[in-house]
């Protein structure tokens, strides 16, 4: 409806224009043109809400594009620049082709790494230009291929990693195992020298306990006979008879 001479945008279908802000129309309920599309959000903003898009710290690294740099064909139709980030360079996106290595990377990796070749193109560029097209189904198929393979290859690591825990149970086993025949046999030659210290040895005190009873009994005789020789009540003849007994008394041997 036109008010005073002006088109009021506000009450506008969306088919006047190829895309719309998807800001404006979520938060103020308007239909105002998209002028940028953000390959991250994947959203279009108006000239208004690009600067606010730009300013949140978040949403600073998007790579935020033209509307002519998106192919038109949906609502909200696909941008003609990569969107994918580089791995070394977290803040670029990959959206540079150096056709004489045949790879793709950032700016920064170009600089870096292909500062010498000569065939470095912008991809949007390049696709336009060239009418370059990427065999999908050929690379699906080899993808799916590899996929395959590195499934096959984990089970190969998953079946080696089984392998390996089983064999070392199996020493770790052996390893018990051993240690106790060890401490069996630890077991049983402590015992046998336990009986045979215990047996030499009581067979030692048996010798010097009997000693002991020679001695004591060898002592009561020499008292006896020492007694005998300071008796005053005994004639010559007992005295002789006494003193060559005590000659006969002979020291024991102490040897065990």
């Amino acid at each position: 409806m036109a008010t005073g001479g002006k088109i009021n945008t506000d009450i506008l279908s969306d088919e006047l224009f190829d895309v719309l802000c998807s800001m404006c129309k979520k938060n103020k309920g308007k239909n105002t043109e998209g002028k940028k599309f953000c390959v991250d959000c994947h959203d279009y903003f108006c000239t208004n809400c690009v600067k606010v898009h730009n300013q949140v710290p978040v949403l600073a690294s998007h790579k935020v594009l033209d509307k002519s740099q998106v192919k038109s064909g949906t609502s909200k139709g696909l941008a003609t620049a990569p969107g994918e980030r580089c791995d070394r360079h977290s803040h670029k996106h990959i959206d540079m082709y150096c056709q004489n290595h045949d790879n793709v990377g950032c700016s920064t990796c170009m600089t870096i790494d292909h500062r010498s070749c000569k065939d470095i193109f912008y991809i949007p560029e390049f696709i336009q230009n060239k009418s370059y097209q990427v065999a999908s189904r050929e690379i699906q198929t080899k993808l799916k291929v590899l996929a395959r393979t590195l499934a096959v290859q984990a089970n190969k690591f998953q079946q080696d990693k089984q392998t390996l825990l089983k064999r070392k149970a199996e020493l770790l086993d052996d390893i018990r195992k051993f240690r106790q025949e060890i401490n069996d046999q630890l077991d049983k030659l402590e015992k046998s020298s336990v009986v045979e210290i215990e047996n030499k040895f009581k067979h030692l005190q048996d010798k010097i306990e009997e000693g002991l009873k020679q001695l004591q009994t060898h002592k009561s005789t020499v008292t006896s006979a020492n007694d005998k020789l300071t008796s005053p009540n005994q004639n010559q003849a007992e005295l002789f008879v006494h003193v060559k007994m005590g000659e006969m008394l002979k020291v024991l041997p102490t040897n065990l």
